[in-house]
């Protein structure tokens, strides 16, 4: 049904408020300046002074329609109004701005990597970062056990800069409850792009210390042996200060050979003065808790040995009395063997 209206010809008149169209990828894009008259043809006009006309092929005109551009390029993405004449008046439709969604999102970081373990009543302060396109907008969201605790809160923030967009969402969560120890869920959507980053929470009621032997009190351990690491079952929360003695005095000031790895007391070149007591000692000083172990190193001999080829059994032959000869023999040990000659007169080959 038409309703010619000379004073009015377009259908959405023109205001001050802008209409937005999106600019999708592979998909027409359609100025909705219908006419109230289907004889009348009209003009594109786009930032309000560059006049396109219709070409029936690229850009097509309907009166029932508006203008409809087959394959838009980014040329598109402005402010446009359609234009007509009626009785050598100009009329203009309302305006209409292009936008092109962006959905691309680079990567999603959280502000931990690692999971994460607190006491009860801390703090925990978890901050989930996208970064995207520009002119692009992304949907932070958390998803966690005690989401619905009033007492959580998240505060969001944007970033523009020259070549992206830091989009945060910090969630907060003021003193920690057992209840809260789970799997923490930061989900990013932009369009129909998402990604999501995951973090696990352990609470514990109280810090604590749990120290024992790996395999047993007592540890052999051969001489000679390259390197030998001490170390001890621990499971402790906070992280606590680890200590090492040897025979109740600090080992690493004892021996240039011993060091600390982690919990862990390396030995280098074992030798049979490494033997003794150990002690590890654990504590936390702003809970006041201390465990000890004392483990009993042996260090096991090695026994002397000789070489297949150290000792030549080849007959020498006869060789000149009073002339002077050498015979080698070559052993090794810890501690290292002492060699003791020893000499009888050969069987006599008449014999």
């Amino acid at each position: 049904v038409w309703v010619p209206d000379s004073q009015q010809p377009f259908v959405e008149q023109e205001g001050p408020a802008l209409d937005v169209l999106y600019l999708m990828e592979k998909q027409p894009l359609v100025f909705p300046c219908r006419v109230t008259h289907p004889n009348l043809t009209a003009s594109l006009v786009k930032n309000g002074d560059y006049s396109l006309d219709p070409d029936q092929r690229q850009i097509i005109w309907n009166s029932k329609r508006g203008f409809t551009i087959k394959s838009p390029t980014f040329f598109y993405i402005s402010v446009f109004f359609c234009q007509t004449r009626v009785n050598n008046v100009t009329y203009k439709s309302r305006s209409y701005l292009v936008h092109r969604p962006v959905n691309n999102i680079r990567d999603v970081k959280l502000n931990v990597s690692e999971p994460v373990k607190a006491l009860k009543g801390q703090r925990l302060v978890l901050n989930c970062t996208a970064i995207a396109d520009l002119n692009s907008r992304a949907n932070i969201s958390w998803d966690y056990p005690g989401k619905n605790n009033p007492t959580s809160s998240t505060y969001k923030r944007l970033f523009k800069h020259p070549t992206h967009i830091l989009f945060y969402n910090v969630l907060t969560i003021p003193k920690l409850q057992r209840s809260d120890r789970g799997l923490y869920k930061c989900s990013v959507s932009s369009g129909d792009k998402f990604k999501q980053r995951n973090i696990s929470v352990t609470v514990y009621d109280r810090p604590f210390i749990r120290l024992k032997p790996r395999r047993g009190p007592v540890i052999e351990v051969q001489a000679g042996q390259k390197c030998y690491k001490m170390t001890p079952k621990l499971r402790a929360f906070p992280p606590p200060e680890i200590i090492w003695l040897k025979d109740g005095m600090l080992a690493a000031e004892q021996c240039s050979r011993y060091r600390m790895d982690g919990n862990s007391l390396v030995i280098r070149d074992v030798a049979e003065e490494d033997a003794g007591k150990y002690t590890v000692l654990a504590r936390i000083k702003e809970h006041g808790l201390t465990r000890n172990l004392t483990l009993t190193l042996v260090v096991n001999a090695v026994s002397p040995q000789i070489g297949e080829k150290a000792m030549s059994l080849q007959d020498p032959g006869s060789v000149p009395r009073r002339s002077r000869q050498a015979l080698r023999c070559t052993s090794q040990g810890v501690p290292p063997p002492q060699v003791q000659w020893l000499w009888h007169p050969c069987p006599s080959k008449g014999l």
